[in-house]
């Protein structure tokens, strides 16, 4: 492919794509971790300046639950919005407070819309340390309404219960008690347990109508494993036995499933006969979570007890209540409070229970037992050694609050071998109040720091023979460039009275002899040129190749080039077509630099294009650039060798005429091209032959 194209096709899709614009607008929500929170939640998002409640930002969500466009929110305090603000300061100062200390807090609170119409909200609040604060806001005016008409209803139902007569007394202690389904049930005709009445809740436990059940005894819904027992309990309800009124018991819904419920009745008269009022609650998802906390209990054990890790959970209950007390006797620096009391640590780290201890932490520490280890801990503890400064950093860290801690500590086993473990203390989510549940993960990492140890000593070695290599290499620098000095000297020296000697011979009348002066003068050139690339390809190698740029009229520098190698094409027949196709003709160059590689891809050209052939030198604007082609007709370069052919001293090959050359023009042109901030390449042409082009910046982006 033509760079160039490529060139103009990559810049024209940039500028068809412009960036897309983010849909919040404040910067810090630009990071994907803010967007990743943000998308993912169904809830309004807003952003505020904490503590003075400035509006920052607001998804789409936020503004249609309030009416607002963002610009509107964004000229607005929370304070705008929010019912009640200035009615409850101490609470606004609780929460603010709290969203400090903890990072996050929740609550429930209102807003109100642009149309007046006021919204409850639940608010999840997360507080930023660079001074901001953003909530979720979700809508829970429906749900605060049917709270709001469910307890109106209740209301309207103890009421009304009230003025009833003394049978619907007992409804209403026991709808206080439990306030789930109620049915009452009454023995007709030789049958226990008729339905008589049925609440809306019993229909939707049972899944059958109220026409279903009216007239269906009770104990038809129970399983057979229970209807013995809750038959006995209904008739020693009927005849006025005092039995316990809270039991348990599985009824079958409509559908075939098993359902657990938990009753509560009584006895009273209604309608003239003697009636079991019971309240029922659908204990369903308790009996799911009490399954659920019992089966997690388990794994949990099953996990700890078997895990790879060396684990301890313990109570820092006590040691807690040691740091309130410290504390309110004004305590504030617990480090030095610590280093002259250090029995105070001894105190703090043998208060607590440990809970569990897994069989791993036994193993690393070398017990038999939890006794063992506890009491060699406890000894160390007290002989304030690195154990003991180790003890004293967790309870300062746990004192002034933190609840994540990690460190590394040096111990000796109970039988006497040291070794190092890295330990992380976590105080479990919910229980940073009391400290009464703490997480210790110990890791034996001694085998690691002696690793450590050994690669530290191996990368000083490292080290050592990288600094002694360095030394010999910037030495062997130092003999190259000096001997490539002394190379260039001893060269040019003799060629300069032979260039100057041959030049006069040449304007002499004899033809024979000016043939002959001629050839020997541009032999002289061409072996002058050779051992400049030489010195210029030295310094490139080492970095003190220069460039020194001024205003040329290139054009006419081709101009000149061209005719000055004219004759050179004319030697063996070949024609030379100059094609400009730009006005941009001054550029910020080094000329005699660009003079080379010029020269350099003209006398390729000349080389490797057969008797007769056709060069053509181009030049033309390209976007912000001038772009060089040289194209020739010869033989082209094989793919293989067109990533080589600009590396230094590779020679092309060549099967019909022969040349001559070292392969260091293409290098040294690479070299002049990259400072000019250009690029430099080669490609086929359309026919046969090559193009070999290079790339100027119409403006300077010269590399130092």
């Amino acid at each position: 492919m033509d760079k160039v194209k490529e060139y103009k096709g990559n810049n024209a899709k940039n500028e068809a794509c412009p960036p897309k614009r983010n849909t919040l607008s404040h910067p810090c929500l630009r990071d994907n971790w803010y967007k990743a929170i943000i998308q993912s939640s169904p809830d309004g998002f807003l952003l505020i300046k904490h503590p003075e409640g400035n509006i920052l930002d607001a998804d789409d969500t936020f503004c249609d639950m309030l009416g607002y466009n963002l610009d509107e929110l964004l000229s607005m305090k929370i304070d705008d919005i929010e019912v009640g603000f200035d009615e409850a300061p101490d609470t606004m100062r609780r929460r603010i407070s709290e969203v400090e200390k903890t990072g996050r807090v929740s609550f429930e609170t209102r807003h109100r819309r642009k149309n007046g119409k006021v919204i409850d909200f639940a608010v999840t609040l997360s507080y930023l340390d660079e001074g901001l604060a953003f909530g979720f806001h979700r809508d829970i005016t429906r749900q605060k309404n049917k709270q709001k008409r469910e307890q109106a209803n209740l209301k309207q139902k103890e009421k009304a219960l009230k003025e009833i007569e003394g049978r619907y007394r007992t409804l209403v202690d026991l709808g206080t008690k439990i306030g789930e389904a109620m049915v009452m049930l009454q023995d007709f005709n030789g049958k226990e347990g008729i339905h008589t009445y049925v609440s809306d809740q019993w229909l939707e436990i049972t899944g059958y109508s109220r026409e279903e059940l009216l007239g269906m005894s009770f104990f038809d819904l129970i399983r057979t494993i229970d209807r013995r027992l809750s038959v006995k309990r209904h008739r020693q309800k009927m005849s006025g036995e005092t039995i316990p009124d809270l039991f348990e018991l599985t009824i079958t819904h409509k559908d075939g499933k098993e359902i657990p419920i938990e009753v509560t009745s009584a006895v009273t008269n209604y309608r003239g006969k003697l009636t079991n009022v019971a309240y029922i609650r659908d204990i369903t998802d308790r009996k799911q979570a009490d399954k659920a906390l019992k089966e997690s209990g388990q794994r949990y054990h099953t996990l700890f007890e078997n895990a790879p890790v060396a684990i301890c959970e313990a109570d820092y209950s006590g040691a807690k209540k040691i740091f309130d007390d410290l504390k309110k006797q004004g305590v504030k620096d617990f480090s030095a409070y610590f280093e002259k009391n250090p029995y105070k640590i001894y105190s703090c780290y043998t208060i607590p229970m440990a809970s569990y201890i897994n069989p791993k932490l036994l193993e690393i520490k070398g017990a038999q037992n939890v006794s063992e280890m506890r009491d060699r801990l406890e000894h160390a503890c007290k002989s304030k050694n690195e154990y003991w400064q180790s003890c004293k950093r967790t309870m300062v860290d746990l004192a002034e609050g933190r609840t994540q801690l990690s460190r590394e500590t040096r111990v000796s086993t109970i039988k006497g071998h040291m070794m190092t473990t890295q330990e992380h203390i976590i105080v479990a989510p919910g229980y940073e109040d009391t400290l009464s549940k703490v997480f210790i993960y110990y890791f034996d990492i001694t085998d690691l720091k002696n690793k450590e140890k050994e690669l530290r000593e191996y990368q000083e070695q490292l080290e050592k023979m990288v600094e002694e290599r360095t030394a010999n290499l910037s030495e062997e620098i130092d003999r190259r460039i000096e001997f490539t000095k002394l190379l260039v000297h001893e060269l040019k020296t003799p060629l300069t009275p032979m260039i100057a000697a041959s030049e006069v011979l040449t304007h002499q009348k004899n033809s024979e002899f000016k043939i002959i002066s001629q050839n020997l003068y541009e032999g002289a050139c061409a072996l002058n040129r050779r051992v400049d690339e030489l010195l210029d390809i030295a310094r490139g190698e080492i970095g003190m190749l220069d460039i020194k740029t001024e205003p040329c009229d290139i054009i006419k520098l081709v101009k000149k080039i061209s005719d000055e190698m004219l004759y050179l094409f004319r030697s063996r027949n070949q024609t030379l077509a100059l094609k400009i196709d730009t006005t941009d003709n001054i550029i910020e160059v080094d000329p005699e630099r660009i003079r080379q590689v010029l020269v350099n891809f003209l006398d390729n050209a000349f080389k490797f294009t057969p008797i007769g052939g056709r060069i053509i030198l181009r030049i033309k604007s390209c976007k912000d650039n001038l772009l060089f082609e040289v194209e020739d007709n010869g033989l082209g370069i094989p793919d293989n060798e067109k990533e080589q052919i600009f590396e230094s001293y590779y020679s092309r090959k060549k099967s019909d005429y022969s040349h001559t050359g070292i392969g260091v023009g293409l290098t040294l042109a690479k070299m002049i091209i990259r400072l000019h901030g250009g690029e430099i390449g080669i490609r086929n042409a359309e026919n046969q032959g090559s193009i070999f082009y290079f790339l100027l910046p119409l403006k300077s982006r010269v590399n130092a």
